[in-house]
């Protein structure tokens, strides 16, 4: 799944699903791919998930009832954007360090002497 519109059929099974329940997903408002979302609205995209998510287990638990192929369908879209976004997350995160370390090195600052012999 590259982007959210990447697999629309189950995108609308996830929200049929979601909808039986009253719980909607808070989309973002860029239509950037996940992996590229800006950060904070990756985070509120991820936290909106993980809800629709958890509302389909509860359910699920509450009804005391092994989850339906539509359910399981669901979860497995949203559980699979979840893990995009939070790659993507990840990777920015560690892409900034790179550069901050770049620039660190660049300038002489933020090396440790510890390596050097004391005279």
């Amino acid at each position: 799944m590259r982007d959210r519109h990447a697999n629309r059929k189950a995108a609308f099974s996830a929200r049929a699903e979601l909808g039986k329940l009253g719980v909607t997903i808070e989309e973002p408002t860029t239509d950037k791919p996940l992996d590229q979302l800006p950060r904070a609205e990756a985070l509120a995209y991820r936290n909106s998930l993980r809800r629709a998510s958890n509302a389909l287990t509860t359910h699920a638990r509450e009804k005391d009832e092994n989850l339906t192929d539509g359910v399981m369908d669901a979860l497995e879209y949203i559980n699979n954007a979840i893990s995009l976004i939070s790659a993507g997350m990840d990777h920015q995160e560690q892409m900034d360090l790179t550069a901050a370390n770049a620039l660190g090195t660049m300038s002489g600052a933020g090396h440790s002497t510890a390596w050097r012999s004391k005279r």
